[in-house]
């Protein structure tokens, strides 16, 4: 059973790369399975990990786990939905390229609250199964981001090149974070 949660959350971040590609090649009839899928194959993994094996959990692990969970969240749905301008993996979109908020602080910022959603899941739920899965997936992730960042991007959008020698790929720089700090109230696209 674990190993059928580990390779379907691997499926999951995976199909979401698959989605970029098709539509970025204008295969939108087939590009739509694979966003459905996406997040049916990672929410039912996730879900899935609560039937293993659990270890014990103090008081204190549900009062820092759930509020780092709900930022994550929250974290994850600016950067992954509220930041990003409409139709931004389209072939149309050359010019749709965020660069203020949490893509200012790095090109890939949801990477980090994945990681964050993923620590704090962990010390709410105490899944044995997620000690190891966890920094599966998070690789897994890190596969993706770095195949969107160095072939998929620079083909869709014109500017990016310039957006990479601005903003640092995954690890912030204090002028990244400077930028993310004065671009945070920048109105979401």
């Amino acid at each position: 059973m674990h190993l059928i949660i580990l390779m379907g959350g691997m499926a999951g971040i995976l199909s979401f790369l698959v989605w970029e590609i098709l539509t970025m090649k204008g295969l939108k009839k087939f590009a739509g399975v694979f966003l459905i899928l996406s997040p049916a194959l990672s929410l039912t993994t996730h879900a899935l990990l609560l039937t293993g094996p659990r270890l014990y959990r103090e008081p204190l692990h549900y009062f820092t786990g759930t509020p780092l969970m709900l930022v994550s969240l929250y974290l994850m749905y600016r950067s992954l939905w509220a930041e990003l301008p409409k139709n931004s993996y389209s072939p149309e979109s050359k010019e749709a390229l965020c660069q203020s908020g949490t893509y200012a602080l790095v090109r890939h910022p949801g990477l980090w609250w994945y990681g964050l959603f993923l620590f704090s899941f962990y010390l709410v739920t105490g899944s044995q199964w997620l000690i190891w899965m966890g920094p599966i997936w998070w690789l897994t992730d890190l596969f993706m981001v770095t195949v969107e960042d160095w072939f998929l991007y620079p083909k869709i959008f014109k500017r990016y090149a310039h957006y990479k020698k601005k903003v640092p790929f995954i690890i912030p720089s204090s002028a990244s974070v400077k930028n993310c700090i004065r671009t945070w109230k920048e109105p979401f696209k």
